[in-house]
This record gives C-alpha cells, sequence and structure tokens, in this order.
C-alpha cells in the first residue's frame, strides 16, 4: 500500500499498524479485506432496518458491522456503531439517528480511500 493511501486511511480513522498486525502482519491479506468491505451487505441491510424502524434486525447489523470495523482497524466507524448498538440493545431507535448519520459519514470516507486501492 502506498503512503498517500495510507496516510488517507489514517485520517479517515483507520489504525492501519494494528489493523495489519491482526493479519499477522501481512499487508497484502489486509488489503484483500479492505477491497471486499464496500460489497458486503450488511451496512446496506442496517440502513434499510433503521429506514424501516426494525431495531432489533437493526441492531444485528450494526452488531455485525463493527465487528468487522473491529477487525480492520476502522476506529472511527466502530466507535460510531458501538454507540448506535447499545441503543438498538435496548429495542429502541429514539437516539439513533445522530450516530447512524456519523455512520454514514464514516462509511463513504472509507469507501472513498478503499476505491484508491
Amino acid at each position: 500500500m502506498n503512503t498517500e493511501v495510507k496516510q488517507m486511511l489514517e485520517m479517515a480513522g483507520v489504525d492501519v499498524e494494528a489493523a495489519i498486525q491482526r493479519m499477522t502482519g501481512n499487508e497484502e491479506i489486509y488489503i484483500r479485506f479492505l477491497k471486499k468491505f464496500p460489497a458486503d451487505g450488511t451496512y446496506g441491510r442496517l440502513m434499510e432496518n433503521v429506514r424501516m424502524q426494525d431495531a432489533g434486525e437493526a441492531f444485528k447489523c450494526a452488531h455485525t458491522l463493527k465487528g468487522v470495523a473491529g477487525n480492520l482497524g476502522f476506529t472511527r466507524l466502530q466507535a460510531s456503531l458501538e454507540k448506535a448498538v447499545e441503543i438498538l440493545r435496548q429495542n429502541r431507535m429514539d437516539g439513533v439517528e445522530e450516530y447512524i448519520l456519523e455512520i454514514e459519514t464514516n462509511y463513504g470516507k472509507l469507501n472513498e480511500v478503499i476505491s484508491l486501492l
């Protein structure tokens, strides 16, 4: 991964070094997982369930996406998801909107950078 993309990932809230270490120090494997991230349907299902006001299904999606974000070092996205998960865990939708906006912003920035790989 070139230095510019690495810096852009870091600016988007990614702990690149920790994530690479999680992948046994193999940067190529990490890049492969990064490239697969936009194709994962969990984010789309999360947004659909939020739109449908289905807190239970939204919780499942947010919790799954939080785990993926953690494994890939997406610390900023993971933090936003943690806040949403705690609300959704209580089977509530009220208060989750602001975190959904954060999630959308962070997700979009990550995908912009990942598209450069």
